[in-house]
């Protein structure tokens, strides 16, 4: 039963990591593309440091939201 609840924490924290990261990355392309669009020659290197530091903020913030799930428990 344990394994199975784990299994499912798991999973619900890989969406979680992966939702942070594409939502904030979609954000970042609608400012960058609609506000700023004319100053910015290209517009991927943005989005890649952009997507790197939200998948990073939100492994930080999964992992404690992990980690109370698993207290829980």
């Amino acid at each position: 039963m344990f394994t199975i609840t784990a299994g499912i924490g798991g999973v619900f924290v890989l969406f979680g990591k992966l939702f942070i990261c594409i939502f904030a990355t979609l954000i970042s392309y609608y400012i960058i593309e609609h506000v700023e669009g004319q100053n910015i020659i290209s517009i991927w290197n943005p989005l890649l440091v952009v997507a790197v530091f939200s998948y990073l903020c939100g492994t930080m913030f999964m992992s404690v939201w992990g980690m109370g799930a698993d207290t829980l428990l």
